[in-house]
């Protein structure tokens, strides 16, 4: 485990759904790299609980996130044996940015959630 911080928007809006009396938001995040390539990563998230209430109230599609958490990889086998690593981030802090439908900085909506446990 590692602790990672950045910065993407959500790929699409935020669901909460219940697992073993807990409730966990898992989205997607859309962020890139400053190369000159430019390109786009999409990395796994999720928030538990009291987190993922405020996220299913507040996050919509395109909202800019900035989140500081812990990153691990799962290694998997598919059904045809081949392997893959996936990156999961734990979300321990959500900072809510701007809405992609606003073009200059608009801070006076933000929120700020801080993980419970």
């Amino acid at each position: 485990m590692f602790k990672i911080i950045l910065s993407g928007r959500i790929t699409k809006d935020a669901e909460v759904k219940i697992v073993n009396d807990s409730k966990v938001c898992n989205f997607t995040i859309a962020t890139s790299n400053n190369s000159k390539k430019n390109e786009t990563f999409y990395l796994k998230c999720s928030v538990w609980n009291r987190m993922a209430e405020v996220m299913e109230q507040h996050v919509k599609k395109g909202k800019q996130l900035f989140i500081l958490g812990t990153g691990s990889i799962n290694h998997y086998k598919d059904s045809e044996e081949n392997e893959h690593d996936v990156l999961n981030i734990h979300c321990d802090i959500v900072e809510f940015g701007s809405d992609a439908r606003i073009t200059t900085n608009d801070f006076e909506n933000d929120v700020y959630v801080e993980s419970e446990y």
